[in-house]
């Protein structure tokens, strides 16, 4: 795994690779680990590119159910973190697996607390339901040049709905955001019933 440049799904990076001593990431889409090589070196203009020294790195983590890693290392005394999201997930465990065997890390599983998924999918629930509750007043409401009028100032993403809302109607917004509240609420009881893992390596 090592000597090669993964794409990586980051507002600010688009690539990762590692070798022996460092981790690297940078913002351009570079073909070959020799590039990416050449970018820590020198990074070119309105490049961003971020290197770990493989020494500073204390610890991994992920978790099962999640497409993400975290490299923990020290930085000027400070401990850091550096969340990584592969587009290739395939590729995470060995990945993973490669980074610590060069730090001689240990591998630490244990059950995740139930409370953490339960708590933002119950969130994610509320959000949805009253997302719902608010587009279906939209479609019983007032017409698209109201909306235009009434949200004028307001954001967006508002507004956006308010129009989805008015077209699909009462029904059609009742429909939808039931079947993903359905849907929600299976995924809660199936990550609460059957939690994940989270995985440590340090």
């Amino acid at each position: 795994m090592k000597n090669q440049v993964f794409p990586i799904r980051e507002n600010t990076h688009k690539v990762f690779g590692f070798y022996d001593s460092e981790i690297i990431l940078s913002s351009k889409n570079h073909k070959t680990f020799d590039e990416l090589l050449s970018a820590a070196d020198k990074p070119g203009a309105l490049q961003t590119v971020t290197i770990i020294p493989m020494d500073d790195v204390h610890a991994l983590f992920y978790n099962t159910e999640e497409d993400t890693f975290t490299i923990h290392f020290d930085k000027n005394g400070k401990n850091k973190k550096q969340k990584i999201e592969l587009k290739d997930k395939e590729n995470r465990e060995e990945i993973i697996e490669e980074i610590a065997a060069l730090n001689g890390f240990d591998k630490t599983e244990t059950v995740e607390s139930k409370g953490k998924p339960l708590f933002f999918n119950l969130l994610a629930i509320a959000c949805i339901g009253g997302l719902t509750w608010y587009a279906r007043m939209m479609a019983t409401g007032p017409t698209d040049s109201d909306i235009e009028t009434t949200w004028r100032r307001s954001v967006l993403k508002l507004r956006a709905i308010a129009r989805i809302g008015h077209w699909l109607g009462p029904t059609g917004v009742t429909v939808i955001g039931g079947v993903i509240l359905l849907a929600l609420i299976a995924m809660t009881y199936t990550r609460f019933k059957n939690p994940a893992l989270d995985i440590t390596y340090k």
